[in-house]
């Protein structure tokens, strides 16, 4: 059974990566991006760091290079972070609490603009339908509750998109 549900799972995301195709991939290196990295041939992977390397760049560059990716990283200043803040909330047309994770967002995409690229896919959606939060653990009704977040899930990267004209392809997330 679970063997089935595994394989069910990969052939609708790969459909799913193949009608998002996009030039780049905004990679944190982490499990929700690698997979698309793997799964995208020739796609142009960027990173955004704040103020030190960390470890995502480590991860990042490693995943890149093994699939043979061309990858960017943009390190963004506490500075520069700061100041982007106003620029995002008014773009956004709110205060989003959750505007610390989207600040990498912003700097990823007006790099990707920067490099002349107009599609970038994003792992949005992965956390939220795969658990991939750890409170999420103690939820009892677990496949209720994802049912519920994924009907009104709402990522940054589309409005931030916008802006900067640049298609934003979520895989994770695709209807079908």
């Amino acid at each position: 059974m679970l063997d089935e549900i595994i394989q069910e799972l990969r052939k609708n995301l790969k459909k799913a990566v193949v009608k998002n195709r996009a030039e780049g991939l905004l990679f944190s290196g982490g499990l929700d991006s690698a997979i698309l990295a793997y799964l995208c041939p020739g796609i142009k992977t960027i990173t955004v760091t704040l103020d030190s390397f960390g470890e995502d760049l480590k991860y990042a560059r490693f995943l890149a290079r093994s699939c043979r990716l061309k990858h960017y990283h943009r390190l963004v200043t506490v500075e520069e972070a700061i100041d982007a803040i106003p620029e995002v909330i008014k773009i956004l047309k709110s205060f989003d609490p959750a505007i610390p994770n989207d600040i990498p967002v912003y700097f990823g995409l007006k790099f990707a603009k920067d490099l002349g690229i107009k599609t970038v896919m994003t792992g949005d959606g992965s956390d939220e339908l795969f658990a991939g939060y750890s409170y999420m653990q103690g939820i009892p009704d677990l496949g209720g509750y994802i049912r519920r977040i994924s009907s009104s899930m709402y990522f940054s990267s589309n409005i931030l998109g916008d802006f900067f004209n640049i298609k934003i392809k979520q895989p994770y997330i695709d209807k079908e």
